[in-house]
């Protein structure tokens, strides 16, 4: 609380809260295998989460496997084949060039209203895996899953959600 002058009069004022941070919100890094991210005859790998309230995503993490020179970027969307509605700007783009976290932030972040798709996307050079568990409970349960080739894998990818909190 400070005090504030008005024309006379002394007054409480609440100070606003301070400003967001870009927090950890969700993860989920077990592990035990891979799907290729975005082959020639795949046009994205994502994974579902479950959302039941507006959050401003500020960066996701993505853990690799393998090793190449290419380069991507993550994409949010209301659905697995990104033909929905993308919430907020394309992240920014990276080279992936060994098996490890990744993180991308975005110019504008996506702000899903609801469940939304993590898209893993490979804009050059031939292709990276994404980490994946087998534990299909892993994260959530079986609704919540990695799609593939268009089609439920029933396992989770590995990746964190930041939000501004």
């Amino acid at each position: 609380m400070t005090d504030l002058n008005v024309r006379g009069t002394m007054i409480k004022v609440e100070q606003a809260p301070s400003s967001l941070t870009c927090t950890l919100l969700i993860a989920q890094e077990a592990l035990d295998g891979y799907i290729w991210a975005n082959e020639a005859d795949n046009p994205t790998a994502c994974q579902k989460i479950d959302n039941n309230a507006t959050v401003t995503i500020c960066q996701i993490d993505i853990l690799t496997y393998g090793s190449d020179t290419n380069t991507y970027h993550v994409e949010i969307w209301s659905d697995n084949a990104r033909a929905g509605t993308q919430y907020g700007s394309d992240s920014e783009i990276k080279a992936c060039p060994s098996a490890a976290w990744y993180s991308f932030t975005f110019g504008t972040n996506p702000e899903p209203p609801g469940d939304y798709f993590i898209h893993f996307i490979k804009d050059t050079g031939n292709k990276i895996g994404w980490r994946t568990t087998t534990n299909v409970n892993a994260y959530v349960d079986t609704n919540y899953d990695m799609h593939y080739n268009g089609g439920d894998q029933n396992r989770d990818a590995c990746f964190r959600v930041y939000t501004m909190q």
